[in-house]
């Protein structure tokens, strides 16, 4: 029968040896040496602990400094600037002026095609006129 194999070969490494001859061994501490420092874990803790703080008395100290500001007293009332017909943009002007000849197309007899014997009356006129025509139809 063959002997089992041992945890470290010959020369002393460790490559066939089971998973309990990798382990490192243990400090006398009861902490494994592999394992993160406490140093380091206590740096990075009170590191973490004086960024938050400082950041919280910045804020502070911001807000503090903000409620302290009054705000400005409104601009007073530009005088150049007045509602109603005083002052007109050109927007205004423009659409007023197409609104009276839009109400003079509507309201005037005209030529659309004379050529064609085509005439243009007035919307009121044509509505009149419509409004018999259909009457005259519902009466038989």
């Amino acid at each position: 029968m063959k002997n089992p194999p041992s945890a470290l070969s010959p020369d002393g490494d460790s490559r066939g040896a089971p998973d309990q001859a990798r382990i490192a061994p243990r400090d006398p501490s009861g902490h494994e040496r592999s394992d993160a420092s406490l140093r380091v874990v206590g740096w990075t803790a009170g590191s973490l602990a004086l960024g938050v703080a400082a950041a919280l008395a910045v804020g502070l100290a911001l807000f503090r400094g903000h409620a302290s500001v009054r705000p400005a007293a409104p601009a007073a009332p530009v005088d150049r600037f007045q509602h109603g017909p005083e002052e007109r943009t050109s927007v205004e002007e423009d659409r007023a002026q197409l609104q009276k000849q839009t109400i003079a197309h509507l309201s005037a007899y005209g030529w659309v095609d004379r050529s064609a014997g085509v005439v243009r009356i007035p919307i009121e006129r044509a509505m009149t006129l419509e409004a018999e025509r259909e009457a005259g139809k519902e009466k038989p």
